[in-house]
């Protein structure tokens, strides 16, 4: 019985790294200065991918939200945010749906980040503000065979974060240490960009599969 456990555990957890990594997200985010905004946010899932999800007993390991009716259910928990539109369409191989959510205030965009499994924090510091973002990383994202398993799966998905907050942005890593990472030492299709429109963007495989969590930082003045 122990070694059958073991074996659905292991399977399980395949299964995870398997849907994750086959999943492509992009998202535009706009921060106000009153707190409100919205975010345009796009996410690509593997056909076969979304097919698997749909077969009894499969949909609960989904991460993310497959069509609109799973996002207002998460929408639905967050006040004084709403789905502004939502659009489905296939390209190529893959199930692309498209979502604007507005927000009235940041509260509402950390409970949506945190949603997605992302730990988000937004705090006051020498005039202006400091967005927090922690996700991806662990224990079992650093074993070796999962993580081939992961960026094999993951050739063709990413991560893309951009955010407009109405001024000069700096975006940048932190280490376990709390210190910055130095863009030249970020993996291969690493992007850390500044600017009016910050831009953070990873390969979906090396996010799975990192041995720690990505810790991302974006700070902009009021």
């Amino acid at each position: 019985m122990a070694k059958i456990r073991f074996i659905k555990n292991i399977a399980a957890l395949l299964l995870v790294f398997f849907f994750s990594s086959c999943i492509g997200v992009s998202a535009d985010i706009t921060i106000r200065k009153n707190g409100s905004g919205f975010i345009t946010l796009e996410y690509r899932i593997s056909g076969e991918l979304e097919s698997l999800g749909k077969l009894d007993g499969n949909a609960r390991w989904l991460p993310v939200p497959t069509g609109r009716a799973d996002f207002e259910r998460t929408v639905g928990r967050i006040p004084s945010m709403r789905i502004a539109s939502f659009s489905t369409r296939r390209q190529g191989g893959d199930i692309v749906n498209k979502a604007r959510l507005n927000f009235g205030d940041t509260g509402a965009l950390l409970k949506f980040f945190d949603a997605l499994g992302t730990g988000a924090g937004l705090v006051s510091e020498n005039g202006g503000k400091l967005l927090t973002l922690d996700f991806g990383g662990g224990e079992r994202a650093a074993d070796p065979l999962l993580a081939e398993f992961a960026s094999e799966a993951a050739a063709a998905y990413s991560l893309e974060l951009r955010f407009n907050t109405g001024a000069e942005g700096e975006v940048f890593l932190v280490g376990r240490d709390g210190l910055k990472r130095e863009t030249e030492s970020l993996p291969p299709g690493w992007i850390v960009r500044g600017g009016r429109k910050a831009v953070f963007s990873a390969p979906m495989g090396d996010l799975l599969t990192a041995a720690e969590p990505v810790r991302l930082r974006v700070r902009w003045a009021e």
